[in-house]
């Protein structure tokens, strides 16, 4: 995985750069990048569970587990993890991805294990 690979949320479909390079944060100096469709699917590479002491918006979600995920096209995300108690939580652990529809507006992506 390259430092430079980033993914974008367009549609409920996540979107893999990869190739570019970041001069400045969230701007590219060469155009040589490549776009591609990610499955949705991977593995949990590393979490933490937060159990209190969150931003005040999150406080009725606690606990909660923020995770980076390893996509299965080699890019590296962070989201949540939901639909698992947090004490279930592990590296390696397959997920895929679901989309909350926080408002009209705003939809995130997260990730639910995978059985």
């Amino acid at each position: 995985m390259l430092l430079s690979d980033w993914l974008l949320f367009f549609d409920k479909t996540i979107i893999a750069l990869s190739g570019g390079h970041f001069e400045y944060f969230f701007t590219f100096s060469q155009n040589n990048y490549t776009c591609l469709g990610a499955s949705g699917r991977g593995k949990v590479y590393s979490y933490t569970v937060v159990y209190s002491y969150g931003p005040t918006e999150f406080s009725e979600d606690t606990p909660y587990i923020v995770a980076v995920i390893d996509l299965q096209e080699g890019v590296r995300m962070m989201s949540n993890v939901v639909g698992c108690p947090p004490e279930t939580a592990k590296c390696d652990m397959k997920v895929e991805v679901v989309f909350d529809d926080v408002t009209e507006e705003i939809t995130l992506p997260k990730f639910k294990p995978v059985s």
